[in-house]
């Protein structure tokens, strides 16, 4: 099973340096992927422009060579699934 991307944040661990005023550097590796997350959860382009890393299992992006959502649905290997609502 692979570790998620984002994990609780660091909170054992004061945000900054007080002398330096510098963020440290767990602090950065969390925000890093805080923001890797959050921009998966609105990815767009055609089907050779899907991602490739930082995947996780239910992601959704939108492909626009098939105009309709894919999901992740495995990641070894990467497996995406049309979305198909019937409306």
């Amino acid at each position: 099973m692979s570790e998620p991307i984002l994990t609780p944040p660091p909170l054992q661990i004061q945000v900054d340096d007080q002398k330096n005023k510098k963020i440290a550097v767990p602090w950065i590796h969390w925000l890093q992927n805080l923001y890797t997350s959050f921009q998966g959860l609105s990815r767009s382009g055609t089907t050779d422009e899907r991602p490739t890393s930082n995947l996780w299992l239910g992601q959704v992006y939108f492909d626009t060579t098939l105009g309709q959502p894919v999901v992740v649905t495995s990641l070894d290997p990467v497996t995406w699934k049309k979305i198909t609502v019937t409306v």
